[in-house]
């Protein structure tokens, strides 16, 4: 999308330093909110702020193609995805709901799971999305995120204080 003349028209010899550039001032741009995630699951519940973020990563998903031609648009894109993203993967699901000596395994399933929904959207996701229009592609990965969440309705439970 960033090499397309319709959308950013970023040339290839700077595609690499444009699409770093994003990457990196984001990253470092919510570090805050990795170090704040943890509180705001005590303060505010896990339910909803793991069903929120996912809720708002999808809409940005599908906002993504319409901030071109602004590469500034885009970076706050890039920045709201990234900030969604800590808030889902940094949840304390696995200390409520694992027993204390199964920790690892958990954490290693978790992880296989990452992996294997990484697999999935770069073998599956882009396979079908490649010849499509950057809209529709995008509308679609937001489509199947937004049908993953309806579950979490009804498995994420607020853990019971003893």
């Amino acid at each position: 999308m960033l090499r397309d003349r319709n959308y950013f028209a970023i040339s290839n010899s700077e595609l690499g330093t444009v699409n770093s550039s994003l990457i990196f001032n984001a990253m470092v741009a919510t570090i805050p909110i990795s170090l704040v995630s943890g509180y705001c699951y005590d303060l505010i519940g896990r339910k909803l702020l793991i069903i929120i973020n996912s809720i708002m990563m999808c809409l940005i998903c599908y906002w993504v193609p319409y901030t071109s031609p602004s590469l500034a648009w885009l970076q706050y894109a890039y920045l709201l995805v990234r900030g969604t993203m800590i808030f889902v993967s940094c949840n304390p699901l696995i200390v409520d709901y694992v027993d204390k000596d199964s920790l690892g395994k958990a954490s290693a399933l978790s992880n296989m799971g990452t992996l294997i929904g990484d697999c999935f959207a770069m073998g599956f996701l882009l396979t079908i999305t490649s010849e499509m229009s950057h809209e529709n592609a995008f509308y679609i990965t937001a489509v199947l995120m937004m049908s993953l969440i309806l579950p979490l309705f009804f498995i994420i439970e607020e853990p019971r204080l003893l």
